[in-house]
């Protein structure tokens, strides 16, 4: 199933910011994650650049592409050692040369702007990629 067409667009205001974003995403999961991972974070990245205003305008593009990957990887428990790919919070962090701490205020900020928190099932409708993911999480707990 495809994603549509609303959700691939980017303001052209937020391009050049979308374009760091996703250069650091793109690295990170081309090395470390899976194709995935890499298509969810540039979908989850499309969403913050088309928030008014985005909180990508502000901060390191590499803070935020962290941040975007950690949220996906809280989801998915990226950092159960069960799961696969398996990534720790504090190896996400050196991957992206970004501070744990910062890592957590960003991520914050996301899951506020997106209401993405775990646990949340109505979290899911703008990323129906993960619904599968959620179901899963109902049933593990």
């Amino acid at each position: 199933m495809g994603v549509p067409n609303r959700l691939n667009s980017v303001p052209r205001r937020m391009l050049p910011i979308y374009k760091k974003v996703v250069d650091a995403i793109d690295e990170v999961c081309g090395r470390y994650l899976n194709q995935e991972y890499h298509d969810l974070a540039r979908t989850m990245t499309q969403a913050l650049c088309r928030k008014r205003p985005s909180p990508l305008t502000s901060g390191q593009p590499r803070t935020w592409a962290c941040a975007i990957v950690y949220v996906l990887g809280r989801v998915n428990f990226l950092d159960a050692k069960s799961s696969s790919p398996h990534m720790t919070t504090i190896d996400l962090c050196a991957a992206f040369g970004v501070g744990e701490r910062t890592l957590h205020t960003k991520a914050r900020v996301i899951e506020d702007v997106l209401q993405t928190r775990r646990g949340r099932a109505e979290a899911f409708d703008a990323f129906p990629m993960l619904r599968g993911t959620q179901s899963h999480q109902s049933r593990s707990s």
